[in-house]
């Protein structure tokens, strides 16, 4: 079930910068703009609105630092120009000096480019104008950035780099201390953004995104005269898109009721200006739209397009949704909802840190989640449940018996050992375990979870090692899966079983820390989903947990 929770933005303001004293940095996100609430005249001014959404799986990140000169890296020189021109008007209206400069870093996803209707430029141009006024010491909000021209199309820019999510946000509204008057050709009125939005959290069905690969959308003057052609919009249709949002997209969200939700997106898209906004559009773009109605029931056009939307209440396999690509788009399948935690932030005792890298077990505590590449998060199948509900996943800790049962009943069990995907050039070699010498593997988690699933349906039993980050993965996918882990009780049972294995003096000594205090335990239990936790006693192993039934 959704949870729909009421944001003001003026508590949430600066909660997403980070700044260490020399090198500010603001992670920001493309956005999705399903459709606009009203834009017609019937309040006394065209107070916008919208229902869209972030897309947590492709980050920006933009980092900022003082500098005699502005010097702007990892976009185009039209861009840049933009950029520069929106600081100058930061130091007029902050009062910074005449001549500061800035170097500025902007790491863009592979693959996206500007002006396809995922409001990319507007987040970009917001964070650089944050970013840089906080080396300054300068806090700016939403109103802020609005002053400065940033949101004036749409508020769910601004509304997506204060508080990212899945919202319906409430545009604008009159405001008679505010200098800014957004279409001083149809009403007098000055107006600031209202600062107020409803946050759907859980959204409980994936989004379906189809991304031109060389398409771009209207700007500038263009479509700025497109707007102009076609404002205001009906007050019927407003009406009509107000009603499908509270008696249908609402109660859907709050009940899972995905046939409804899908009614009220097709109600709302087939009124106000939407019609008009896709049929300018590149008849690619059209064919493309008209492809997911026929598989999905449902698709529309991102803002101005050719960025195309839906959602899928099914868990397809990936290859279902790939079969669409063409030479004009990409399929992506994501889930909206924002990660539980962005980087994984792990209390480890001093004692099991070796060069300020934990070689085992721990070692993944400097992966963050979100660094993961998209091209790897596709790479992961998502599985229907009757094949999920084949095979039971377990991660255990060393030495409880995962590969001793994959050899006794190879037609049913695998153990998934990880080195040679944690390691460049690495094998599963328990000699090599805790060596100083091996080069960690960028590509992994990603590369490991890959693998866990393809071999799901192919087996009753997948063993696999404890790696926090790899199962954050599995949470994700709400893939379910068991932890193993030994009580203090059985340290001398597993340093036995370790030291005749074959494993060296220092994994010993990392194995007998680990198991002396219930650090790693704890905080599985803490920040991962998996309910099913089992505390392995005296003598138990992996065959005889199975056998009674425990696993």
């Amino acid at each position: 079930m959704s949870n729909i929770i009421s944001v003001n933005l003026d508590d949430c303001n600066h909660r997403f910068v980070e700044n260490n004293g020399v090198v500010v940095s603001k992670i920001v996100y493309p956005r999705v703009h399903m459709f606009s609430l009203d834009l017609s005249l019937f309040q006394g001014n065209m107070s916008s609105g919208s229902m869209g959404f972030s897309l947590f799986n492709f980050p920006t990140k933009v980092s900022v630092s003082k500098s005699e000169l502005i010097q702007i890296t990892g976009v185009g020189t039209g861009f840049t120009n933009e950029i520069i021109k929106i600081l100058d008007e930061l130091k007029h209206y902050k009062k910074i000096d005449k001549t500061a400069g800035w170097n500025i870093q902007i790491d863009i996803p592979k693959d996206f480019r500007h002006h396809i209707g995922l409001g990319l430029t507007t987040q970009i141009t917001s964070a650089v104008v944050i970013a840089a006024a906080e080396t300054y010491g300068i806090k700016m909000d939403y109103v802020d950035l609005f002053n400065l021209g940033i949101g004036r199309v749409s508020s769910l820019g601004l509304s997506a780099i204060f508080s990212p999510g899945f919202m319906i946000e409430f545009g604008y509204k009159l405001d008679k201390n505010s200098a800014v008057n957004i279409h001083p050709d149809l009403y007098k009125h000055t107006e600031s953004p209202s600062g107020a939005l409803l946050r759907i959290d859980n959204f409980p069905w994936k989004a379906v995104i189809a991304i031109p690969k060389n398409l771009t959308s209207l700007s500038g003057k263009i479509e700025d005269s497109f707007w102009n052609d076609i404002f205001p919009d009906k007050v019927e249709s407003s009406k009509d898109i107000a009603y499908a949002v509270s008696n249908y997209i609402l109660p859907a969200l709050i009940s899972n009721d995905f046939d409804n939700f899908i009614k009220g997106l097709n109600i709302v898209t087939q009124s106000g200006t939407k019609p008009a906004e896709e049929s300018i559009q590149n008849q690619n773009t059209k064919d493309m739209a008209n492809k997911l109605r026929e598989k999905l029931g449902f698709a529309s056009i991102s803002s101005l397009g050719p960025v195309i939307y839906s959602f899928t209440d099914k868990t397809y396999d990936i290859d279902t949704i790939h079969n669409l690509i063409n030479d004009e788009f990409d399929i992506v399948l994501i889930d909206t909802n924002r990660p539980n935690q962005d980087v994984v932030h792990l209390d480890i005792p001093t004692k099991i840190i070796r060069d300020n890298q934990q070689k085992y077990y721990l070692e993944d505590k400097n992966i963050p989640f979100d660094t993961l590449s998209q091209h790897q998060k596709y790479e992961i199948k998502i599985l229907d449940s009757h094949i999920l509900s084949k095979t039971k996943i377990i991660a255990s800790f060393a030495c409880l018996g995962k590969t001793y049962f994959a050899n006794k009943y190879p037609h049913k069990s695998i153990d998934l050992e990880s080195l040679s995907f944690r390691y460049v050039h690495a094998s599963d070699d328990e000699s090599m375990k805790c060596d100083s010498s091996l080069i960690h593997d960028s590509a992994f988690p990603a590369n490991y979870v890959k693998q866990i699933i393809d071999c799901i349906g192919k087996y009753e039993y997948i063993f696999i090692v404890l790696s926090i980050p790899a199962l954050k993965i599995l949470d994700c996918y709400g893939i379910e899966y068991t932890v193993v882990y030994p009580d203090k009780t059985m340290t001398n049972t597993i340093l036995n079983r370790a030291k005749i294995r074959g494993n060296n003096d220092e994994m010993l000594s990392l194995l007998k820390t680990n198991l002396s205090n219930e650090d790693e335990y704890k905080l599985m239990k803490s920040i991962l989903k998996s309910d099913k936790y089992i505390l392995a006693t005296c003598d138990d192993n992996i065959e005889n947990l199975i056998h009674r039934g425990i696993i």
